[in-house]
């Protein structure tokens, strides 16, 4: 049997779908696709479909994945997260895309705050997205081979400071450019490469960094732990906004842009003083700076920076 697991929009149509096949599953039961055959729940069918989808789906079950998370006492299916789908394929179709149109795309990075907090989302980063002709997480970046590294680090920093537990596939750590093959290994032998070796450490760092700075997760499903500081600035592809965990703050400001942004003011409140913490460009990671002054002072509410092409930055924040 089939089921499929979506959102409905407002005109009836779904907005996304996930399908799998799975056994056993009567029509009084649903069960969410991606952990098909695990967790039934026992959920009256819901949604009226439109007669081309119920001929072309004729064993289907749907699901409305509005509530995927809440618990089933309230009308929810009980699952502990939900694959963010809209942040990944707007994530990625943004990085896939020349520079010069970002900025008429610039809010493809900003809806998914618009909506994150109706559920609790993972974003999601798995096998389906680098195989059947998709390519790797570092081809998708737009550009030739050099320049799709700076952009695949300043992606990884983006993804991890945005809130929601994180997936990523193996392969993508080294930044792989042929698409996973279940039947032969991953091409480990690149890392003999410094781009990919230097690469390697940056996820490295990345990994560490996330697993002991609670700012960037204790707080995921909180509005307290996510602030925007500044999502307006679509000439330059430039985006900042704040994680924290009621404790420590972090700023993490973007360059998504192909140029250098010199003298760009930061706002913000409540501060005296920013400090680098991980850096994209840092020359460590295959980067064009050497951070040697770490330290920016916080002056009348606003920061100057000078920000690489193509780079981000985590700041820790001194009050």
């Amino acid at each position: 049997m089939l089921t499929i697991s979506g959102s409905l929009q407002t005109d009836g149509n779904f907005s996304s779908f996930h399908k799998d096949r799975v056994k056993n599953i009567t029509p009084a039961e649903a069960i969410n696709a991606t952990t098909a055959g695990r967790r039934p729940f026992k959920t009256p069918l819901i949604a009226p479909i439109s007669p081309y989808f119920a001929s072309s789906f004729a064993n289907a079950i749907i699901i409305i994945s509005e509530g995927v998370t809440k618990p089933a006492d309230q009308g929810g299916l009980g699952f502990d997260y939900k694959w963010d789908m809209g942040w990944m394929n707007d994530t990625l179709d943004y990085f896939r895309t020349a520079p010069e149109y970002r900025s008429r795309d610039y809010h493809k990075l900003t809806f998914s705050m618009m909506y994150y907090y109706n559920d609790v989302f993972l974003l999601p980063l798995s096998h389906d997205e680098v195989v059947h002709g998709k390519a790797t997480i570092a081809q998708k970046m737009h550009g030739e081979y050099e320049e799709k590294f700076p952009q695949a680090r300043a992606f990884y920093m983006y993804m991890y400071a945005h809130p929601g537990k994180k997936l990523n596939f193996m392969g993508n750590e080294i930044g792989q450019l042929r698409e996973w093959d279940e039947k032969r290994e991953q091409d480990w032998d690149i890392l003999k490469y410094p781009i990919h070796d230097a690469f390697h450490h940056f996820m490295q760092k990345l990994n560490h960094l996330y697993m002991t700075t609670p700012a960037l997760s204790a707080k995921d499903y909180e509005n307290a732990g996510f602030h925007w500081l500044d999502c307006h600035q679509e000439e330059r592809c430039i985006y900042a906004f704040e994680r924290t965990d009621g404790k420590e703050r972090i700023a993490a400001v973007f360059n998504f842009s192909d140029e250098d942004q010199e003298g760009y003011e930061l706002p913000i409140t409540d501060a005296k003083e920013l400090e680098v913490i991980l850096a994209s460009d840092d020359e460590t990671f295959g980067g064009c700076k050497k951070y040697t002054k770490k330290k920016v002072k916080v002056t009348d509410g606003k920061a100057v920076l000078d920000l690489s092409a193509y780079s981000a930055v985590y700041y820790s924040i001194a009050v």
